[in-house]
């Protein structure tokens, strides 16, 4: 049978009977069918079927521009500038079609945990780590308006916070155990290597996403104001890139995150290096973040098909890159 597959280790954007938010195809293939929805760029269309089939060892990895990596079987179709293709159709040039995710209809309200928190927990995926009760952010010594800023939040939220400066770096303690419960209610994973958002912060704002990317980007990143742009760079967490990737598709920003290593202490370490840009250029060499720039085989373990109900047949990935229904 000729099979238009995806890896298995896709992420889509659903809907839930948990809500909205980003879902691994092979965990998704769990799932009562008539229970979830995909986004199609335009509307949320209801999920017909899937079906799970072996790798054959003819499957494709596409390299995005953005540093994204897609694999599939050749046969499995994407909309691109060209029009509907083949993955083995697809040349490295080729562009394709991407979508703004979607708001929740109705977003969950931030009624205990406000936009300072999610401020909050956003560093705290950068910077932070938990000794017991304790929540530790560390960071130059001379970022006295984040000191400022965490203390006003910790005092709001019945908490309190300390500063100890040592040489170039300070370290600040903050207890509450409200400030514990935002952490664990926004935040998963507890390393540099499996922090992420919970799954939780897709049911709210875009508002409340933003704050919560503006704290990341506050601890991890560093503002280029000339070239109006976050430099980014973090240890090799798969997680997070996922979150970024679907956190910029939510809000429309621009994003470019690739593999990368870093030296560290005499040796080289995965990590990932790219940038944010709230806004684009608009200038004629600006690329798009969804052209090919290789094409390479892949290495999934198991594909899957998966069957949409609506014209055009499409459904978003949950980088908001747009792929076609797989069964007609």
């Amino acid at each position: 049978d000729i099979i238009w597959c995806l890896s298995g280790g896709t992420w889509v954007y659903a809907r839930t009977q948990k809500g909205e938010g980003p879902i691994m195809v092979r965990d998704l293939a769990r799932l009562n069918p008539a229970t979830v929805q995909l986004w199609n760029g335009r509307r949320w269309t209801q999920l017909l079927g899937m079906s799970k089939s072996p790798r054959r060892g003819d499957e494709i990895e596409l390299v995005l521009r953005s540093g994204e990596r897609i694999s599939c079987t050749p046969t499995h179709r994407f909309p691109t500038n060209r029009g509907l293709l083949t993955a083995s159709e697809i040349r490295v040039g080729d562009v394709l079609e991407s979508c703004t995710l979607p708001e929740p209809e109705e977003p969950k309200r931030p009624e205990h945990i406000g936009f300072d928190a999610a401020w909050f927990a956003g560093l705290y995926i950068a910077e932070g780590s938990r000794s017991g009760d304790t929540i530790q952010i560390a960071g130059h010594a001379n970022e006295h308006g984040r000191w400022h800023r965490i203390r006003e939040i910790a005092e709001a939220y019945g908490g309190s916070a300390h500063r100890h400066i040592y040489g170039n770096t300070m370290h600040i303690s903050v207890h509450g155990k409200l400030l514990n419960a935002i952490i664990d209610t926004l935040v998963s994973g507890r390393t540099a290597k499996d922090k992420c958002f919970s799954p939780v912060v897709w049911r709210y704002s875009n508002d409340f996403i933003a704050a919560m990317l503006r704290g990341y980007l506050e601890g991890d990143g560093h503002w280029d104001p000339v070239n109006g742009r976050w430099r980014i760079g973090f240890a090799r967490n798969y997680n997070l890139e996922r979150d970024l990737r679907t956190a910029c598709a939510r809000l429309g920003y621009r994003l470019t995150l690739k593999l990368s290593h870093a030296t560290y202490k005499g040796r080289k370490v995965p990590t990932f290096r790219g940038e944010i840009r709230e806004h684009t250029t608009g200038h004629h060499n600006e690329r798009p973040r969804t052209e090919v720039v290789e094409i390479r085989r892949a290495r999934c373990r198991e594909v899957y098909d998966l069957g949409v109900a609506d014209e055009p047949h499409l459904f978003a990935l949950a980088s908001g890159v747009l792929t076609h229904n797989s069964k007609p």
